[in-house]
């Protein structure tokens, strides 16, 4: 593997050999980009990362977990040396234990240039070596792309002023993607398509047995190719269900692993899909998790502005009054020519916004997969949240238009909790 001169920017950055330029999937890249200009939605993240303390991490980590060492855990400390020489990695790294039942692991920010990586005591004893690369990569990924300088705890309206609606599930779909870049990191530790899978099917059905291990990829990779052909989102005991779509993140990591740059960046020269070719095919297994559907090309699209100008009006107005802040994030969704959208709506009287709506509800319930629904739905709780709160009234609203898209109500109140808390 041909490997970059690490280059040392300050002591809380990674110092790395990884071409981080060409790992790193673009959506997580151009988001975040694109977050940050907005003025206030920066100083909000500035706020909360001066407020962030790693260091007391760290003391509450020794305080209630074990620190590792090589003596006692000689195999991890195996995957953590593949690890750091497969990245290039210079920085000291830790790592502790705790007990938990769940299956995770995560890392603190860097520190002094000290890593901390955090495992539970059943990911330790449940993984093997191949599987654990694999985490340990995806986890050290979070600290290359600096991920933890957008932190998500306290980006919300209801934490802070700075964060509207459409941004705080902008900044969640971020988060998504940033999964994504960490995913390819991982696939590189492990140097194996299938050993990802596993680790995916073990972290998230919590089986570990061998008898489960014998079916898992083909039966993977059977499961994601129903999700990228717009089946609709996995039932909450199916796999994958810590993300509503995470069938689709094994498809987007099996693309990557067919791609010219996973194999150039393994020393490989195997390789069917181009750069340009493996994000455009990404990029489209990720549009169906997106806050927003407006960008795509759909043969309904007029039909789905329309729907949502109605509904984001019915909303907007069912408290009693408009606020300016939910006509803002209704212009938002809508786009281009906004405001002749909402004139047009506001023209109708109810028997005929009713009765539109309807109709719309109909041809998209035809025309589009249910997880678009979904999507939909998302998008309108955008507009309820955008004033920060929702009345009773607004929630009545939503599950009447949910109704019409056959959504079910349980929906909106998960939508509505994961915008009121910190996104994780």
């Amino acid at each position: 593997m041909k490997l970059k001169k690490p280059t040392v920017i300050d002591r809380n950055v990674i110092e790395t050999s990884l071409d981080l330029d060409r790992i790193i999937f673009d959506g997580d890249r151009d988001l975040r980009a694109s977050l940050m200009k907005d003025r206030d939605f920066a100083e909000a993240v500035r706020e909360t990362t001066r407020e962030s303390g790693n260091l007391a991490v760290r003391r509450a980590l020794l305080l209630t977990s074990v620190r590792l060492t090589p003596r006692l855990a000689p195999e991890l400390f195996t995957c953590v040396r593949h690890c750091t020489e497969v990245l290039g990695i210079q920085n000291e790294i830790e790592v502790y234990c705790s007990q938990d039942a769940q299956m995770n692991a995560f890392i603190v920010p860097p520190q002094q240039g000290r890593l901390c990586i955090g495992f539970s005591n059943v990911a330790l004893e449940r993984f093997d070596e191949p599987e654990l690369r694999f985490i340990l990569g995806h986890e050290l990924g979070h600290a290359l792309f600096r991920h933890s300088e957008m932190p998500l705890g306290g980006l919300t309206p209801q934490e802070n002023a700075k964060v509207s609606p459409l941004n705080a599930m902008r900044l969640h779909a971020w988060l998504r993607y940033a999964e994504l870049s960490c995913d390819r990191v991982g696939l590189v530790c492990c140097g194996d398509f299938e050993t990802s899978v596993r680790t995916f099917f073990k972290l998230t059905s919590g089986l570990s047995a061998p008898r489960w291990m014998q079916n898992v990829t083909a039966t993977a990779m059977h499961y994601a190719a129903q999700e990228a052909e717009a089946a609709g989102p996995g039932a909450e005991e199916d796999w994958f269900s810590t993300h509503p779509y995470s069938p689709l993140r094994v498809k987007a990591l099996e693309l990557f692993s067919r791609s010219k740059t996973y194999h150039r960046l393994v020393g490989s020269n195997g390789g069917s899909l181009t750069e340009a070719q493996l994000e455009q095919q990404v990029a489209g297994i990720v549009e169906l998790m997106n806050p927003s559907i407006l960008s795509e090309k759909l043969s309904c699209k007029e039909e789905l502005k329309e729907f949502l100008a109605i509904g984001g009006y019915f909303v907007a107005r069912a408290d009693g009054r408009i606020r300016r802040n939910e006509l803002r994030s209704l212009s938002a969704l809508l786009g281009a020519h906004a405001e002749d959208r909402i004139a047009a709506v506001k023209a109708m009287d109810e028997a005929q916004l009713t009765a539109r709506a309807e109709e719309l509800a109909g041809v998209l319930r035809t025309k589009l997969p249910p997880v678009r629904w979904l999507k939909i739905v998302e998008d309108l709780c955008s507009v309820a949240l955008a004033d920060g709160s929702v009345s009773p009234e607004e929630t009545f609203t939503l599950a009447a238009l949910a109704n019409l898209l056959n959504v079910m109500p349980s929906f909106i109140d998960e939508t509505l909790q994961r915008a009121n808390r910190p996104l994780d």
